[in-house]
C-alpha cells in the first residue's frame, strides 16, 4: 500500500513539476518580450511584472515542493547520517517528518483560507489592472496540501521501514537517481 501512494504521490508531483517547468519558460519568454518590446518599440508590456511576481514565480515554486522532497533535491546536512545504522536513520527521518507535518498542514490550511477570504470579498490588486487576488492565494494550499500528502507518506513510510526493517518502502531524505523521465522534465 505504500508503494502504490508512492507512486500516485509521484504522478502528481511529475505533473506539477512539469507546469513548474512549463512555466519557467513562460517566464523567460514573456520576461524577454517585455524587455524587446520596452527597449526597441518603447512599448511595453504593462502586466508583465504583476503576471510574473503574482502568479507565475510563486506556482513555479509551490508546484515543485513535493517532487524536491520526495527526490531529496533540498538543502542538506549529512552530518549525522553517516553515524546512524539505515534503520535509526529511517526512525529518525520518519520522526522528523511527523514533527514537519502539522507545521506544513497549518501553512496550507491557512493558505486556503486566506484564499476562500480572498475570493469571497472579491479582493482584487490595485493598479492599472485589476488581479483577481484569489488566484495568486490559491497555489499556496494547492502546493502546501501536495507537499502535507508527501510529508505524511513519508513519515508513515520511513518509521514503518525503521520498525520492520523493510528498507524498500524507505524514502531517503538524501539525493538519490531519478528516472530519465524525471531528469528530462
Amino acid at each position: 500500500l505504500l508503494m502504490q501512494i508512492d507512486k500516485l504521490l509521484c504522478s502528481v508531483e511529475r505533473v506539477t513539476l512539469s507546469i513548474s517547468c512549463v512555466l519557467t519558460v513562460f517566464v523567460m519568454l514573456i520576461v524577454s518580450a517585455d524587455a524587446i518590446s520596452r527597449y526597441l518599440l518603447n512599448a511595453p508590456i504593462g502586466f508583465t511584472f504583476d503576471l510574473v511576481i503574482m502568479y507565475i514565480m510563486p506556482a513555479t515554486l509551490f508546484c515543485a515542493l513535493s517532487f524536491t522532497l520526495r527526490h531529496g533535491a533540498h538543502v542538506n546536512v549529512d552530518l549525522i547520517v553517516g553515524y546512524l545504522r539505515p534503520r535509526q536513520f529511517d526512525i529518525l527521518s520518519g520522526l522528523l517528518m511527523l514533527i514537519a507535518f502539522p507545521l506544513v498542514l497549518f501553512l496550507g490550511t491557512e493558505g486556503a483560507v486566506n484564499t476562500w477570504r480572498a475570493w469571497l470579498g472579491g479582493d482584487v490588486t490595485t493598479g492599472v489592472y485589476a488581479w483577481q487576488i484569489w488566484l495568486s492565494e490559491i497555489i499556496v494550499p494547492i502546493g502546501f496540501g501536495l507537499l502535507a500528502a508527501r510529508v505524511a507518506h513519508m513519515a508513515v513510510a520511513n518509521l514503518y521501514a525503521g520498525i520492520t526493517g523493510e528498507r524498500a518502502v524507505a524514502i531517503p531524505l538524501s539525493p538519490h537517481r531519478i528516472s530519465k523521465h524525471e531528469e528530462a522534465i
